[in-house]
């Protein structure tokens, strides 16, 4: 029988890159569950961390997730941190996260930036259809959910205006969503 997961790495290289370098499981001392893997594209000036073990734990969840940060290179400490603390929250509480809803914080995930919140959601510089990986049948099997760090006032606007009009502040700012240590849109 072959697996329901089977091509998954050569899908998230297709679409992040090859994987340059990997955190085990069990890299904070306690195996967590999940491991990290860093992927560098080889065209976009971006570096990926994604998980890979979520999948195989407990969560309720939609379908099984993975979960992806993109950042720009010299900013994959940053990118490690928050997907290793979003996958330990999913791991322990059990409940996965929905494409669309956030996470925020009091202060700033980040010393020295304004990241402070995060939303899930799909890739904001992939194709959709990395988002979803389907099997060789052609069914969907796991949510590649990606983290989009926000700043606080973004987030707040996000709340009062919606999604869509964040977007068109990030558009018109000409936002780097890529670079964790940018300044606010709004």
């Amino acid at each position: 029988m072959t697996s329901p997961y089977e091509g998954l790495l050569d899908h998230i290289n297709l679409h992040l890159g090859p994987v340059t370098q990997a955190q085990p499981p069990d890299a904070l001392g306690e195996n967590r569950g999940f491991a990290i893997g860093l992927h560098r594209h080889p065209v976009q000036d971006a570096v990926s961390a994604v998980t890979t073990g979520v999948r195989f734990q407990e969560v309720k969840a939609q379908l099984p997730e993975e979960f992806v940060c993109s950042a720009r290179p010299g900013q994959e400490t940053e990118a490690t941190y928050l997907i290793q603390l979003i996958a330990d929250d999913v791991v322990r509480s059990g409940d996965g996260y929905n494409p669309g809803s956030g996470y925020r914080n009091e202060e700033p995930w980040i010393p020295e930036t304004q990241i402070s919140s995060l939303l899930f959601g799909a890739h904001p510089y992939l194709p959709s259809e990395f988002n979803t990986f389907r099997n060789a049948e052609g069914q969907a099997v796991l949510q590649l959910i990606t983290l989009i760090p926000l700043t606080d006032p973004e987030f707040l606007l996000m709340l009062d205006k919606g999604y869509p009009e964040l977007v068109k502040v990030w558009n018109d700012t000409n936002a780097d969503l890529l670079d964790l240590h940018r300044p606010s849109a709004v």
